[in-house]
């Protein structure tokens, strides 16, 4: 799963209404654009939009990808509010382990063929009505009792 793309505007008030107020920043969109590939290591598209109240600037910034994280100058941020904060150990932990397969995501075995029963620790119990699969070597309580 990749995060949404975001998006950053240059050219409107910060407060709503946000009214068009136009912006000088970056006469070369295109050579802007470069640069920042080169200093972030990923692509961000850059739109111009001629507004009849001044000129927008549209920064198309893409998500990430699961588990991974970009860093800037050698350190990982992230947003607390209007700032940039380095990025926490936990934080960090939890976005590395989104790359990670979990037991929820991993689909169960059902009806295990021979080779199945072979190569792993789980064979599926018999046909006499019982569901769900138990440990090789394992004795039913049934079994025992009989």
């Amino acid at each position: 799963m990749t995060a949404q793309k975001r998006y950053l505007l240059l050219g409107i008030e910060d407060q709503p209404l946000r009214k068009v107020v136009g912006t000088a920043a970056f006469d070369d969109p295109v050579e802007m654009a470069a640069r920042m590939f080169q200093a972030l290591g990923f692509r961000v598209e850059i739109e111009e939009v001629l507004h009849p109240d001044g000129r927008v600037l549209v920064f198309h910034i893409p998500g990430r990808s699961r588990g991974t994280v970009y860093d800037f100058e050698g350190a990982y941020l992230m947003r607390a509010g209007e700032e940039l904060v380095p990025m926490s150990e936990d934080r960090l932990r939890a976005i590395f382990a989104e790359g990670q397969p979990d037991w929820f995501s991993q689909p169960a075995l059902v009806g295990c063929d021979p080779v199945c029963q072979e190569a792993g620790s789980i064979r599926p119990v018999g046909a006499e009505g019982r569901a769900g699969h138990r440990l090789r070597g394992q004795k039913q309580a049934e079994d025992e009792a009989g």
